[in-house]
């Protein structure tokens, strides 16, 4: 699940509350989002509707694509931990 994703979108789908509280939620680091879905992974399997429900739109000044690297770890975490820590964060969950 980790390695498959690419802009991680399957975590704006709709998740059972029960599913969620078998996990550790979505952490303060960049990269969660895959993190929790890969723990959900681990409890059953997705279903994918064939209608498209969600539409992301992709666009130069969103968050992921204007912002430094530093700005993202500052803003997951609210505190000034570099990019190094972040991606420890990443690898221990």
């Amino acid at each position: 699940v980790m390695l498959e994703m690419f802009m991680c979108v399957e975590i704006f789908g709709l998740i059972r509350r029960s599913a969620l509280l078998q996990t550790t939620l979505q952490g303060p680091f960049g990269g969660a989002d895959k993190v929790l879905l890969a723990q959900l992974s681990l409890l059953g399997r997705f279903w994918l509707a064939q209608e498209t429900l969600f539409l992301r739109r992709c666009h130069a000044q969103q968050f992921s694509a204007s912002a430094s690297g530093a700005y993202r770890a500052m803003w997951f975490s609210g505190r000034r931990d570099s990019i190094f820590v972040q991606q420890l964060k990443l690898l221990r969950a």
